[in-house]
């Protein structure tokens, strides 16, 4: 996971299931893991692609969480969640 967040993905993808750590999904801020990893993905993929992101369910996604993507739904499942992104 934390090489996936420093190197862009080797190739293009129409699905992405991203499962990091929970601590590593606590900030959703510019600087975390997660929304660093999403802007790689983004340089590399111009549109048509999902991104199922499992993380706990008290994650608060800040507003600018996920700038270029479309946030489609999100399920909480107790004390996990299953966001999808759309790009």
């Amino acid at each position: 996971w934390h090489r996936a967040v420093t190197r862009p993905p080797a190739g293009r993808f129409d699905l992405i299931f991203l499962d990091p750590p929970f601590a590593d999904s606590q900030d959703t801020t510019a600087q975390g893991s997660v929304e660093r990893y999403l802007q790689r993905v983004r340089e590399t993929h111009v549109n048509d692609l999902l991104v199922v992101w499992h993380h706990e369910s008290r994650v608060a996604l800040v507003p600018e969480f996920a700038e270029g993507w479309q946030r489609l739904d999100e399920r909480r499942f107790g004390r996990n969640a299953v966001t999808f992104l759309a790009l």
